[in-house]
């Protein structure tokens, strides 16, 4: 029966961290760009107040209430107006992307 060395255990370790150090950078730049904004963003749009009285953060979800009552059609109307953007951009992406990958 082998053993396994302190070094071969070390190597092993270092082996596994490695894909965590390779997505490192990237999970850095989500989290400073992406995430930190959209949080900071939640948070101004649950606050109430004007720019005389200032703002303060009451977690009041009533704005999102009335936007999907006020704009309801322009809300469908837009992700309609996506999903067929979609439908279109698959429509002729995959088949491009067929003819350029078996053809050229």
């Amino acid at each position: 029966m082998t053993t396994r060395t302190d070094a071969a255990d070390k190597a092993d370790r270092r082996r596994r961290r490695v894909p965590y150090l390779l997505l490192a950078p990237g999970m850095a730049w989500l989290l400073l760009f992406y995430v930190i904004p959209m949080f900071g963003l939640a948070i101004t749009s649950l606050q109430e107040g004007s720019l005389e009285q200032g703002y303060t953060f009451t977690g009041n979800i009533g704005s999102y209430v009335s936007v999907f009552t006020t704009y309801l059609p322009q809300l469908r109307n837009s992700l309609m107006f996506a999903l067929g953007a979609t439908v279109v951009g698959l429509l002729v992406g995959y088949p491009l992307a067929y003819a350029i990958a078996f053809y050229t």
